[in-house]
């Protein structure tokens, strides 16, 4: 029989198509993350546009103080989010920078620090899927269950 050989142990090869798909995939990964960079950035713009709103019309309107309780509860989950986007770009970002860094000088550290740097992004993007899903779901439910007519 043949024995198999385990990649960790070995050394892995490249050929020139592979290199090239690697590249492509550095500069996707690049322009992806600084998409994200910039769609938090957004996001944290409108929370404090709307923060700032809140505080206007808590001048206005003082003894409206739910109106303020669910706002602040709007703004918090707005810089929550752009966090978790954030950092889930800054993973994706440095993937594509080691990656790059470990093709154009064949440095095997440079392209282990990207796969994990790839490993990170996929784990959190994959936790934040759930989390989306399970309010989903929960919402659904909520439609289902919630006060009939």
């Amino acid at each position: 029989m043949q024995e198999q050989k385990n990649l960790i142990e070995t050394d892995l090869l490249v050929d020139a198509a592979g290199r090239f798909h690697l590249k492509e995939s550095a500069t996707w990964a690049k322009f992806l993350a600084v998409t994200g960079f910039l769609y938090s950035l957004l996001v944290v713009a409108l929370a404090l546009r709307k923060a700032m709103f809140m505080f206007r019309m808590k001048e206005l309107k003082p003894q409206d103080a739910e109106f303020t309780v669910g706002g602040v509860s709007v703004v918090a989950i707005c810089l929550v989010a752009a966090g978790f986007i954030f950092l889930v770009s800054l993973y994706l970002f440095r993937f594509s920078k080691n990656l790059h860094n470990s093709l154009m000088s064949n440095d095997t550290i440079a392209f282990s620090e990207a796969l994990k740097n790839q490993r990170a992004f996929f784990r959190y993007t994959g936790i934040l899927a759930s989390i989306l899903l399970l309010f989903t779901i929960l919402a659904v439910i909520g439609l289902i269950i919630g006060p009939q007519d």
